[in-house]
């Protein structure tokens, strides 16, 4: 009985993980569920007004409502470029030598801003 309780709770363990993951893809781009989940709970619940939760293979960003992408990317070294993008929600950024698109979406409590580079 003890072995048939230890296999239910590992398979109900694996398929939250699998589910949790899978909300992060859909939500935030993110594969790491920890990562997205702790990244939000440092914007919304400390008032940070940014936390990276991605590197690789892009970067994503989480951030508060009084965080603004043009400051963070001048500190960068990157401006606004004159190309346009092609969706709505992107914009290009450039710092002569590369160019950065930065898909973002955002709503009253978090930003997230995907930055990929052309």
């Amino acid at each position: 009985m003890k072995k048939i309780v230890i296999k239910i709770v590992i398979c109900i363990c694996i398929i939250g993980f699998i589910c949790a993951t899978i909300f992060s893809l859909v939500k935030f781009d993110v594969w790491n569920p920890f990562s997205a989940c702790f990244g939000m709970l440092k914007v919304i619940g400390r008032d940070n007004k940014y936390t990276i939760v991605q590197n690789f293979p892009y970067k994503v960003i989480l951030s508060g409502p009084t965080f603004h992408i043009d400051e963070y990317m001048k500190e960068k070294g990157y401006e606004k470029s004159q190309k346009e993008a092609e969706e709505p929600g992107e914009v290009i950024y450039t710092n002569g030598d590369k160019d950065l698109l930065i898909e973002y979406s955002m709503n009253g409590y978090y930003g997230r801003y995907k930055i990929k580079e052309l």
